[in-house]
């Protein structure tokens, strides 16, 4: 969590938003086509997510190695990502310590 302050206000927020993250993305001239979960937890931002943006959630463990297995899931969605789309749309992830 981290304090915003606005207009004298001081608010609570998350660490990232799904709208800073694509607006900082879209300022350095990229366009976020997937947004890949390794999370281990529901996510607290579906919400917050475009419906031209494709959400996945492959849950990994925070603080452990994500297994062969988990990898491999996430590099064929990636790759299903940019084989099904405009191969310019990135794909980010998100994660927890050590689990993304």
């Amino acid at each position: 969590m981290r304090l915003v302050e606005t207009a004298g206000e001081v608010e609570l927020r998350h660490p990232f938003t799904i709208r800073e993250f694509l607006a900082a993305q879209r300022a350095q001239g990229r366009r976020v086509g997937c947004i890949i979960d390794l999370t281990n937890h529901d996510c607290l931002y579906t919400a917050d997510i475009p419906p031209a943006v494709q959400y996945v959630h492959l849950r990994c463990v925070a603080k452990e190695l994500p297994s062969v297995a988990s990898v491999r899931r996430l590099l064929a969605v990636a790759a299903a990502h940019w084989r099904s789309t405009d191969a310019a749309a990135a794909a980010g992830t998100a994660g927890t310590a050590g689990g993304g």
